[in-house]
């Protein structure tokens, strides 16, 4: 098509030939400080009677410089180009990552006597960060919803749950005094919590492998309850409190 013939030189085909995108596969922040963990708690506890016992605490924990295995200069919603023209996209390992757990833990305990004991255990909890699967070997690999812009990740991570509500209970049976008969114990063990976070996610949007549309107001789940009806439905959010993020035909 171009009129060559065998043998080809490079002085032939230097005004035919592109120059190929840079690709990497994987690079390393130069300055990657050790990631560091802050905990630190205080409790109270009261003796209410002979056999019961209070037990009121805060607990906190920070993490800092968390492993964050992050996708760069991925194509430009509106443009459909990479910023960094000539180079394609690859992974960026650095230390920005970072998470917050705050918790009041409410404990009562009765001793075993008069052959009962039982215990409740209550947490009200917030665990935040900036990426929600902190805890994935290698460092978190989501990609930020604007590329460097980590603040504007920030909320409750996949292991967030409000309420934990704990129960242990043990009875000796009244079986009599006998060898065979005393000793029987019967104990049960239960455990009430609330959900965990979801998070909303536009596959397809764009040429990002994940977009988060732009939340505009009002309460998600008034979609589960039929407001004529008064019965619950399968639709557990209303898509009309959502938008999608700005893009252009480029990128899709």
């Amino acid at each position: 098509e171009l009129g060559f013939t065998y043998p080809v030189y490079n002085e032939q085909v230097e005004a035919y030939a592109q120059p190929a995108e840079l690709s990497s596969d994987t690079d390393l922040a130069d300055k990657r400080p050790n990631p560091r963990s802050y905990q630190w708690t205080l409790g109270v506890s009261r003796q209410l009677t002979d056999t019961i016992a209070l037990d009121f605490a805060y607990v906190g924990n920070k993490g800092k410089h968390l492993t964050l295995n992050e996708r760069i200069n991925r194509v430009d919603r509106m443009t459909g180009l990479y910023p960094v023209n000539g180079l394609s996209g690859f992974r960026w390992y650095h230390q920005s990552d970072e998470t917050k757990y705050n918790a009041l833990q409410l404990s009562v305990r009765r001793r075993f006597q008069n052959k009962l004991g039982f215990g409740m255990h209550y947490t009200y909890s917030s665990n935040t960060g900036l990426f929600s699967n902190y805890l994935r070997g290698g460092g978190n690999s989501n990609n930020s919803q604007i590329e460097f812009d980590y603040s504007n990740n920030h909320s409750y991570v996949d292991t967030h749950v409000r309420h934990r509500l704990y129960g242990d209970v043990v009875w000796e049976l009244p079986l009599g005094e006998s060898p065979l008969a005393e000793g029987w114990l019967i104990g049960a063990i239960f455990r009430i919590n609330s959900g965990s976070p979801i998070s909303v996610r536009d596959r397809g949007a764009s040429r990002y492998d994940m977009d988060r549309p732009d939340y505009l107001g009002g309460s998600p789940a008034d979609a589960v309850i039929d407001d004529d009806l008064g019965e619950f439905t399968w639709q557990y959010l209303d898509p009309s409190l959502f938008s999608r993020v700005e893009r252009s035909d480029a990128n899709i």
